[in-house]
């Protein structure tokens, strides 16, 4: 537990933030103690980014009073000369879950300090906060400016029993899931390269016809790289009469995952086979 905030702890000595100075093993150590850690603030994240071109990143290890309390995954991106973007998706990332807002800010506070469009760094911020007046308010104190609405982001407990969390699902979802249940579909997981390259060409077939942007080949290709020692990709498909109908990719990061990649064809969508994956996921998640 940490101090609770006090006149003195807005000294900068109190709130320190060390910059990549820390090895891929000691972030990884790090993201296994967060509270909530999300995707895009995971290292295998930042070197899939990398990889892909996408984006470098750097590394910031925030410290209270001298303990690590939080660290945060910064893209940099070419923008103009010597000037890049920054960007902070969905961070930092706290390592207790309880840590006073307040705190917070003050590190919010040496980010502005930092990234800052006369220092040739702008920076985009997407900070994983609830979207409440309050929090609104910490984080304009700061000196950031809102210019969009945030993203929305569903958040499902699995450590409950699994006959709870089906028994919470909407009626007319578990409907559909029972429909699924009875059409004879089979679960196939795998994380080879062909049920991989499967699923992201069906993936970037229907991002071209729907004309929308998702996670690009390169960086998936990274994320199922760097994260094959850790499990991290887990690919799963509903299989009838012995082909595949559709197929989900999820992340495995810390305690979370995140489910990433999705594609149901004609025939998936009438057997319900992603409502039948969707379940699946949190059951396999579930046991592990």
């Amino acid at each position: 537990m940490l101090e609770p905030l006090n006149k003195q702890s807005v000294d900068g000595a109190l709130f320190h933030i060390d910059w990549d100075s820390h090895t891929h093993e000691q972030q990884q150590a790090m993201l296994k103690a967060c509270a909530r850690p999300t995707l895009p603030q995971t290292p295998a994240y930042a070197t899939a980014l990398s990889d892909a071109g996408h984006a470098e990143t750097e590394f910031g290890l925030m410290r209270f009073h001298g303990r690590p309390v939080g660290f945060v995954i910064v893209e940099q991106r070419p923008l103009l000369g010597p000037i890049s973007s920054y960007r902070i998706y969905r961070g930092p990332l706290w390592l207790a879950a309880d840590l006073p807002v307040t705190v917070q800010r003050e590190f919010f506070r040496l980010l502005r300090l930092r990234y800052r469009l006369r220092h040739g760094r702008p920076l985009t911020f997407h900070p994983e906060l609830e979207d409440t007046k309050t929090n609104r308010g910490h984080v304009s104190a700061t000196g950031f400016r809102r210019i969009a609405h945030g993203y929305i982001t569903i958040w499902l407990d699995i450590s409950r029993p699994l006959d709870e969390l089906r028994a919470n699902l909407n009626p007319k979802w578990r409907n559909r899931l029972n429909q699924s249940e009875r059409k004879g579909l089979q679960l196939q997981i795998d994380d080879n390269d062909a049920c991989f390259d499967w699923l992201v060409s069906r993936h970037e077939e229907h991002m071209a016809t729907h004309n929308y942007r998702g996670p690009s080949r390169p960086l998936l290709e990274g994320l199922l790289r760097h994260g094959r020692p850790d499990g991290m990709v887990r690919i799963l498909c509903a299989i009838h009469d012995g082909e595949p109908v559709a197929g989900i990719l999820l992340t495995r990061h810390g305690t979370s995952a995140t489910y990433l990649v999705g594609w149901n064809g004609p025939e998936g969508r009438k057997l319900r086979a992603h409502h039948f994956l969707l379940w699946q996921a949190i059951r396999l998640l579930h046991e592990e």
